[in-house]
Order: structure tokens, then sequence, then C-alpha cells
């Protein structure tokens, strides 16, 4: 019986392979063909630039793999690597030089590469390939209340999403949600910066909600903020939850899931699960940052 991980990475990953050809995908580099999904160690890509010069550049996780790239590791480092139009993930370790062309990931010198196949029926997963790494935290310019989650635009999963804000100061702080246009569904008055909701209390799936901080500044001055989001439908809700990692994958498992969840616009569960990627590989540098 097909393991349920491959099932998964073989889902992703084919709707990757078809998103590429997508008009709708076309905001990142046209000649990407995949994404780096795990870093132990260092590595470098060496890849030439619009004047056709060789270019250097350090191999980081979510980083693009385009056409004509190659790919350097030294004695100590692993990289995992993947290729959509080959349909594969393709585990280097160090030291090899392999070069990336529309077709697959060749080595030039070193190890062979331990290659996974991705060949599974398509699934209900729409990841845009075009995806890098990106901090999740939405803040506000110019405010001094800042909006932490649900971040701004983005789609929640939980009926009950947490609410966190940070502001220069402690304080008390009125928080309102509101289901748009202009239906007030819950008000509180909070000494913090994090509020939930009510026991029993749920947002309703599918629907679009503001939500909205305001305190005293120590100047007096009052000051506010506020951030929109959606919740997801249920099947938007049972998508991606079935989608979701064992506890126990590998880490390119749950970097394919971090892509899903921001490609839905779920960028706070994608910080959730960034956390779990920092929690299992400290060495990650990228993931760190994301997770906070």
């Amino acid at each position: 019986m097909i393991n349920k991980a491959w099932k998964w990475f073989g889902a992703a990953f084919l709707l990757a392979c078809a998103a590429i050809a997508q008009p709708a995908f076309a905001a990142g580099p046209a000649d990407v063909v995949g994404m780096v999904l795990d870093v132990q160690g260092s590595g470098e890509v060496l890849q030439k630039d619009r004047d056709n010069k060789e270019t250097v550049g350090k191999l980081q996780l979510l980083g693009y793999v385009k056409a004509g790239a190659k790919i350097k590791l030294d004695a100590v480092s692993k990289a995992s690597v993947s290729h959509y139009g080959a349909k594969l993930i393709y585990q280097m370790t160090g030291p090899v030089m392999a070069e990336v062309s529309a077709d697959g990931l060749k080595v030039i010198s070193g190890k062979p590469p331990v290659t996974k196949s991705l060949a599974e029926k398509i699934v209900q997963a729409a990841v845009n390939p075009n995806l890098g790494a990106a901090a999740f935290k939405m803040r506000a310019l110019g405010q001094d209340i800042a909006m932490l989650s649900p971040s701004n635009r983005s789609k929640q999963v939980n009926p009950r999403p947490r609410f966190q804000w940070s502001a220069p100061e402690p304080g008390t702080f009125d928080v309102t949600v509101t289901e748009l246009p202009d239906t007030v569904v819950q008000r509180a008055t909070v000494d913090g910066m994090v509020w939930e909701l009510p026991a029993g209390a749920k947002l309703a799936q599918g629907k679009d909600y503001r939500w909205s901080v305001s305190g005293a500044a120590p100047d007096g001055q009052q000051r506010s903020a506020s951030a929109e989001f959606s919740m997801a439908t249920q099947a938007e809700a049972d998508s991606v939850l079935g989608l979701r990692p064992s506890s126990g994958a590998a880490v390119e498992e749950w970097v394919l899931y971090v892509a899903i969840l921001r490609d839905r616009g779920m960028v706070d569960e994608a910080r959730d699960v960034w956390r779990i990627i920092a929690s299992q590989r400290p060495d990650l540098s990228s993931a760190n940052p994301l997770a906070r």
C-alpha cells in the first residue's frame, strides 16, 4: 500500500508542475524549475545573470532553483532539491557538483543523488511553485500598535483564532471583532496583548472579518490599528488538514506543507509549522526567524 507521505508529496508537486505553466503564477522567474527543501551545512548556487556573467550565491531554504544553475556542496553538507518537471526530490550529499536543466538534475562530480518519485494522482491542493522564503509578521507601518495574528488578508482555519498584537508599552486595550461589512460580533477590554474568544464562541466558516485594537499611548494620545481576515470554509479546512504531514515526517514534507499554506493565504498556520521545522532542525537558519 502506498505510503501516505508519498501520496501527499506527489499530490503537492504534480499540482506544482501544473501550476508552473499557469499565467497566474508568473510572478516569479520564468526559468524556475524547483525549490530548495532542505540544507544541512552550506552550499552554493552558480548561475548566469542577465549579462551572461556567472554569479555565486548561497543555497538557501525555499530558494528558487533555475534551469542552467549549478549546485555545489562541500564534504560535510547535504541538500534536498525538488524538480517540478522531473517530479522528483533529489537528496544530495557532498562533496558534489550538480547541474540543473529543464528536465532534471545531473551530477557532474561526486556522489549520485538519492531520488524520491512524486508521480501520484492529483488531489485538491494548489501550490504556487514560485515561492521564496518570506517573513510572515504583518507589521502596521507607521502605527504604534502592530497586528500580529490573525494577519492582515490572511485566511484562518481555526474557528477560535488567537488574537495577538504588539505595542511599545503595556496597557489596557479595547478589542473589537466585526463580521464584514459592519456586524460587531465581539468586544472586549484586555490587560495585555493577547486575547481569545469567550468560551464556546466561534467565528463562522466562510465569512470575512475585521479585528481592531485601540488604546491610549503614554503621551495620552489614542492609538488604533486593524486587520482583515477570512475564515476558511469547511471544504478548505478539510483539504489542508488532510495534507498535514504526520508528526514524525521529514523536514521536506513540512516545508512543502508551508508552501501549500502560504499559497492559500494561511500565513498564521504557516508560521506555526515553521516553529515545528525550527524545533526539528535548529541548524536551518531560515526557519527560526519565520517561526517568530
